[in-house]
């Protein structure tokens, strides 16, 4: 079926990145803030929205976990039963329109524990600590799949990581900081994702968003027209307005 692109609804895909207690969860709850993005479901994967509990605006649905509490060794399929019940409307999720999968670094530490739980059904005499090249490779295709599909989704998808330094051998600056996930699966989301975002606090205290690259900090912002109005950091970052900010950029050309 032939379509206006002015038609659809324009939608953000946002990996937000930072070292733990930043704030990444308070921010992405910030989306419930804006019309156009709520209602807002958490994908709880590292059990770690205790600081955005007081909303009331929020939904949240865990992943991975049996009624106990406990793995249940299907993290990635859990997530794949969310994301067709989220895109079919099926009942309970006809009204989402944002998707914060909460966080992806422990989704893929939790995914690879799953492979290595299954492989030690087949090699009884392999230890929980060994990780192989394939078990990588295995993690890596399957969650590439994943995030692709979460990408090309018609709601809004915001993924939250861990801060990771790589360091070069009798340096003591880092050279590159980037989302915490293997290397391979590091480099396709955020090839993936339109927004790949670094929040920080300052000196002062004060929470900022880097939103371009920065010295050894990786970071991009696409769209011309909604990139120079963001600027290149964003102070005291409210997705609520910044959502409201792309989709009058978008009006005007990206």
């Amino acid at each position: 079926m032939v379509y206006k692109l002015s038609e659809i609804e324009p939608t953000m895909n946002i990996l937000i990145y930072s070292p733990p207690g930043a704030g990444k969860t308070m921010l992405a709850a910030t989306c419930a803030d804006n019309k156009g993005m709520s209602d807002v479901l958490f994908v709880n994967v590292e059990g770690g929205l205790l600081s955005v509990v007081h909303r009331e605006d929020l939904l949240a649905e865990d992943i991975g976990k049996s009624s106990d509490g406990s793995p249940n060794g299907r993290i990635a399929k859990d997530l794949e039963e969310l994301f067709w019940n989220i895109v079919k409307k099926n009942k309970g999720y006809e009204t989402i329109k944002t998707v914060v999968i909460d966080s992806g670094t422990e989704l893929q530490n939790m995914d690879l524990m799953d492979i290595v739980n299954e492989n030690m059904k087949k090699k009884t005499n392999r230890s929980k600590d060994e990780i192989t090249q394939r078990d990588y490779g295995v993690d890596t295709a399957r969650l590439r799949r994943l995030f692709r599909l979460f990408r090309d989704a018609p709601f809004n998808v915001i993924i939250t990581a861990l801060a990771k330094k790589v360091y070069k051998e009798g340096v003591s600056e880092p050279i590159e900081v980037l989302p915490q996930f293997t290397e391979k699966l590091g480099e396709s989301i955020m090839g993936y994702q339109d927004f790949v975002w670094c929040l920080f606090v300052d000196k002062e205290g004060n929470r900022k968003l880097l939103t371009q690259p920065k010295g050894p900090f990786r970071a991009k912002t696409r769209g011309a027209v909604f990139s120079k109005k963001l600027g290149n950091i964003v102070d005291n970052p409210n997705l609520s307005e910044i959502y409201r900010l792309f989709c009058s950029s978008i009006k005007t050309g990206g």
